[in-house]
């Protein structure tokens, strides 16, 4: 963005105080167009908490709330907030096209251009979201979309729409060996991710590997769960749950192969950042998001969707394999470019004029 073009951008989001990924990427990408000279507020929804990601100091936040949570009762209260504080905007950016029900109105108030950006898929519905993401394809001003499915899938309803991919939201230098006998999942504790399946493979993959273990990381309401069928399957001793962190990249550092088995993503940030770390990936293919990431077979592997004897194959063929570990991984270093901060920050600058 040109020296002298400032412009004054919000993010409307529920809040930052989780420790999900739709949060990570939002501080980071309200951070880099700091650093470019724009006028950055985050407007959160609820007042929940303090950020859990660091925010740079000329990020200004502001909560429309004192709420630590709501329903869809506090619509108007919300609303009527969000158009007082943004009234002196250039741009408003939805996280998420559910919030096309709060911003698309701003546009008989106010001046303020709207954004929807996807971070699901068009596969997700329901009756708020579908008016939302209809909202947004007729009064939205831009619509960003995370992955090229969903931007296929919306640009046979607008012309609006445009592609940018989820930053690489992580500093550390790559891994360099790939001998720690480790295996990484990161990410909320629910059903859409799928760890129910991920213990279930590996039940059967440690049969044959007892000198590996599984570190899961993430908070969510499944953990008692998950930790119960970690007992049920005999696999306790080889399964570490960690509580999310701000410190994940020591966990990446120590990892030798990273696995993905969600049941559905908008794109995965994770994947991202343990792309840009140097470890292979393996990762079902649902219906968007990791087709992004992994190119199967360079990378790592792909698995067809849910199928858990596949999934379980190929994982024991990188976890027997060191130098095939170190062939992919140094593949997802070269992979990740496509996601630099840079080059993601750059298209949101052409869009933001």
């Amino acid at each position: 963005m040109k020296s002298g073009f400032m412009k004054k951008i919000g993010f409307f989001i529920n809040t930052l105080s989780k420790s999900g990924g739709t949060e990570r990427v939002t501080s980071v990408l309200a951070n880099a167009l700091a650093e470019v000279d724009c006028e950055v507020e985050v407007l959160c929804m609820f007042k929940s908490g303090e950020s859990f990601y660091k925010l740079d100091s000329r990020v200004v936040v502001r909560y429309l709330t004192e709420k630590p949570d709501g329903t869809l009762k506090d619509y108007f209260s919300v609303l009527r907030s969000l158009i007082k504080n943004t009234k002196h905007l250039d741009y408003i950016i939805g996280v998420g096209m559910d919030l096309c029900i709060f911003t698309v109105p701003l546009k008989l108030f106010n001046k303020v251009k709207v954004i929807g950006w996807e971070h699901f898929n068009l596969t997700v519905k329901g009756p708020v979201v579908s008016l939302a993401r209809h909202l947004g394809i007729r009064f939205a001003d831009r619509i960003v979309t995370l992955t090229q499915k969903d931007f296929s899938d919306y640009k046979k309803k607008t012309d609006k729409v445009v592609c940018i991919y989820n930053p690489t939201t992580i500093d550390m230098p790559p891994v360099t060996t790939y001998d720690n006998k480790t295996l990484l999942c990161v990410g909320r504790l629910t059903y859409q991710k799928g760890f129910d399946m991920m213990l279930d493979i590996w039940a059967e993959v440690y049969k044959k590997y007892h000198d590996w273990k599984l570190i899961i990381v993430g908070n969510g309401e499944d953990e008692e769960a998950l930790k119960d069928q970690t007992e049920r399957l005999g696999i306790g001793v080889s399964v570490e749950f960690v509580k999310a962190t701000k410190e994940i990249t020591k966990y990446y550092a120590t990892a030798s192969v990273y696995a993905m088995t969600s049941r559905y993503e908008g794109l995965p940030l994770v994947l991202i950042e343990a792309q840009s770390a140097g470890l292979p990936l393996i990762a079902f293919n649902c219906e968007t998001g990791p087709k992004e990431v992994v190119e199967d077979g360079y990378n790592g592997f792909l698995i067809p969707a849910f199928d858990k004897a596949a999934f379980s194959e190929k994982l024991q063929q990188l976890m027997a394999d060191e130098s095939l570990r170190e062939k992919m991984g140094k593949q997802s270093i070269i992979n990740s470019g496509k996601f630099s901060r840079n080059s993601i920050v750059k298209k949101w600058t052409e869009i933001l004029v």
